[in-house]
Protein backbone atom coordinates (compact mmCIF):
# COMPACT_ATOMS: atom_id res chain seq x y z
CA UNK A 1 0.00 0.00 0.00
CA UNK A 2 1.33 3.47 -0.87
CA UNK A 3 1.60 6.33 1.61
CA UNK A 4 -1.72 8.14 1.92
CA UNK A 5 -3.76 5.09 0.93
CA UNK A 6 -5.86 2.97 3.22
CA UNK A 7 -8.12 0.03 2.61
CA UNK A 8 -11.77 0.84 3.27
CA UNK A 9 -14.56 -1.71 3.75
CA UNK A 10 -15.70 -1.84 0.13
CA UNK A 11 -16.76 -5.07 -1.49
CA UNK A 12 -14.06 -5.99 -3.97
CA UNK A 13 -11.27 -4.71 -1.67
CA UNK A 14 -10.35 -1.57 -3.55
CA UNK A 15 -7.70 0.86 -2.27
CA UNK A 16 -8.74 4.41 -1.73
CA UNK A 17 -6.99 7.69 -1.16
CA UNK A 18 -8.35 11.01 -0.02
CA UNK A 19 -7.73 13.90 -2.42
CA UNK A 20 -9.22 17.36 -1.96
CA UNK A 21 -11.62 15.93 0.61
CA UNK A 22 -13.19 13.60 -1.95
CA UNK A 23 -12.89 9.84 -2.02
CA UNK A 24 -11.14 8.72 -5.20
CA UNK A 25 -10.79 5.09 -6.21
CA UNK A 26 -7.35 3.84 -7.09
CA UNK A 27 -7.60 0.88 -9.42
CA UNK A 28 -5.29 -2.01 -8.73
CA UNK A 29 -4.52 -2.45 -12.42
CA UNK A 30 -5.17 -0.61 -15.65
CA UNK A 31 -7.23 -3.50 -16.99
CA UNK A 32 -10.47 -2.13 -15.50
CA UNK A 33 -11.46 -5.60 -14.33
CA UNK A 34 -14.46 -4.33 -12.38
CA UNK A 35 -17.41 -3.57 -14.62
CA UNK A 36 -19.79 -2.61 -11.84
CA UNK A 37 -19.40 0.06 -9.20
CA UNK A 38 -17.97 -1.27 -5.97
CA UNK A 39 -20.59 -1.16 -3.27
CA UNK A 40 -19.74 -0.16 0.25
CA UNK A 41 -20.39 -2.57 3.10
CA UNK A 42 -22.37 -0.06 5.16
CA UNK A 43 -22.40 -2.14 8.34
CA UNK A 44 -18.63 -2.70 8.28
CA UNK A 45 -18.10 0.96 7.45
CA UNK A 46 -20.28 2.09 10.37
CA UNK A 47 -18.31 -0.22 12.70
CA UNK A 48 -14.99 1.09 11.35
CA UNK A 49 -16.16 4.66 11.91
CA UNK A 50 -17.05 3.82 15.49
CA UNK A 51 -13.58 2.44 16.10
CA UNK A 52 -11.81 5.37 14.48
CA UNK A 53 -14.02 7.97 16.16
CA UNK A 54 -13.30 6.31 19.52
CA UNK A 55 -9.59 6.74 18.75
CA UNK A 56 -10.18 10.42 17.96
CA UNK A 57 -12.14 10.80 21.21
CA UNK A 58 -9.25 9.36 23.22
CA UNK A 59 -6.80 11.73 21.55
CA UNK A 60 -9.06 14.82 21.57
CA UNK A 61 -11.74 14.41 24.24
CA UNK A 62 -12.72 18.09 24.17
CA UNK A 63 -13.42 17.90 20.44
CA UNK A 64 -15.74 14.95 20.98
CA UNK A 65 -17.40 16.66 23.93
CA UNK A 66 -18.09 19.67 21.69
CA UNK A 67 -19.44 17.44 18.94
CA UNK A 68 -21.73 15.59 21.36
CA UNK A 69 -23.01 18.94 22.65
CA UNK A 70 -23.88 20.01 19.09
CA UNK A 71 -25.33 16.62 18.16
CA UNK A 72 -27.65 16.47 21.15
CA UNK A 73 -28.57 20.16 21.36
CA UNK A 74 -32.29 20.82 21.08
CA UNK A 75 -33.24 17.12 20.80
CA UNK A 76 -35.08 16.93 24.13
CA UNK A 77 -37.17 20.04 23.52
CA UNK A 78 -37.39 19.84 19.73
CA UNK A 79 -40.66 20.44 17.95
CA UNK A 80 -39.50 17.85 15.42
CA UNK A 81 -39.76 14.18 16.22
CA UNK A 82 -36.71 11.92 15.99
CA UNK A 83 -37.75 10.38 12.67
CA UNK A 84 -38.15 13.80 11.02
CA UNK A 85 -34.76 14.92 12.36
CA UNK A 86 -33.17 11.78 10.89
CA UNK A 87 -34.86 12.33 7.51
CA UNK A 88 -33.49 15.88 7.46
CA UNK A 89 -30.09 14.52 8.48
CA UNK A 90 -30.14 12.15 5.51
CA UNK A 91 -30.97 14.94 3.08
CA UNK A 92 -28.09 16.98 4.48
CA UNK A 93 -25.77 13.93 4.41
CA UNK A 94 -26.46 13.45 0.71
CA UNK A 95 -25.88 17.14 0.04
CA UNK A 96 -22.55 16.99 1.88
CA UNK A 97 -21.68 13.63 0.29
CA UNK A 98 -20.86 12.18 3.70
CA UNK A 99 -20.88 8.36 3.65
CA UNK A 100 -20.37 8.20 7.40
CA UNK A 101 -23.38 10.46 7.93
CA UNK A 102 -25.45 8.36 5.51
CA UNK A 103 -24.74 5.04 7.21
CA UNK A 104 -25.31 6.49 10.68
CA UNK A 105 -28.53 8.33 9.89
CA UNK A 106 -30.01 5.53 7.76
CA UNK A 107 -29.74 3.27 10.78
CA UNK A 108 -31.18 5.91 13.12
CA UNK A 109 -34.00 6.77 10.69
CA UNK A 110 -34.87 3.08 10.38
CA UNK A 111 -34.83 2.65 14.17
CA UNK A 112 -37.15 5.66 14.47
CA UNK A 113 -39.67 4.13 12.07
CA UNK A 114 -38.74 5.75 8.75
CA UNK A 115 -39.81 3.79 5.70
CA UNK A 116 -37.97 3.50 2.42
CA UNK A 117 -40.63 5.75 0.89
CA UNK A 118 -40.12 8.45 3.53
CA UNK A 119 -36.36 8.32 3.06
CA UNK A 120 -36.83 8.57 -0.71
CA UNK A 121 -39.09 11.61 -0.24
CA UNK A 122 -36.48 13.31 1.96
CA UNK A 123 -33.77 12.52 -0.59
CA UNK A 124 -35.91 13.97 -3.39
CA UNK A 125 -35.89 17.27 -1.49
CA UNK A 126 -32.07 17.11 -1.30
CA UNK A 127 -31.90 16.41 -5.04
CA UNK A 128 -34.22 19.31 -5.80
CA UNK A 129 -32.38 21.79 -3.56
CA UNK A 130 -29.00 20.73 -4.95
CA UNK A 131 -30.27 21.11 -8.52
CA UNK A 132 -31.64 24.54 -7.60
CA UNK A 133 -28.29 25.53 -6.09
CA UNK A 134 -26.52 24.45 -9.29
CA UNK A 135 -28.96 26.59 -11.27
CA UNK A 136 -28.32 29.62 -9.03
CA UNK A 137 -24.55 29.19 -9.35
CA UNK A 138 -24.96 28.76 -13.11
CA UNK A 139 -26.68 32.16 -13.17
CA UNK A 140 -23.81 33.61 -11.09
CA UNK A 141 -21.36 32.19 -13.62
CA UNK A 142 -23.17 33.90 -16.50
CA UNK A 143 -23.23 37.14 -14.47
CA UNK A 144 -19.45 36.83 -13.96
CA UNK A 145 -19.03 36.27 -17.70
CA UNK A 146 -21.05 39.40 -18.50
CA UNK A 147 -19.01 41.41 -16.01
CA UNK A 148 -15.75 40.15 -17.53
CA UNK A 149 -17.05 41.07 -20.99
CA UNK A 150 -17.88 44.59 -19.80
CA UNK A 151 -14.46 44.99 -18.22
CA UNK A 152 -12.77 43.78 -21.42
CA UNK A 153 -14.64 46.42 -23.42
CA UNK A 154 -13.16 48.84 -21.10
Amino acid sequence: MNDGERVLPFAGSTRSSFLCGALRFVLQSASFEETTMSMIDWNAYRQQLGTTITEIARTSPDVMKGYRTLATAKTAESSLDAKTRELISLAVAVTLRCDGCITTHVELARKNGATKEEITDALSVAISVNAGAALVYSARTIDAFHEAEEQAKG
